[in-house]
């Protein structure tokens, strides 16, 4: 996301959630 400003909290949540979907546990996570 390029441009992008973020506070360190929401790029947290973001990184978190982009780890997921690269490592393939993106649907796991949300079926939960």
């Amino acid at each position: 996301m390029s441009g992008a400003w973020w506070k360190i909290d929401n790029a947290k949540a973001m990184l978190s959630l982009r780890l997921l979907r690269a490592n393939n546990y993106w649907e796991k996570y949300w079926d939960n």
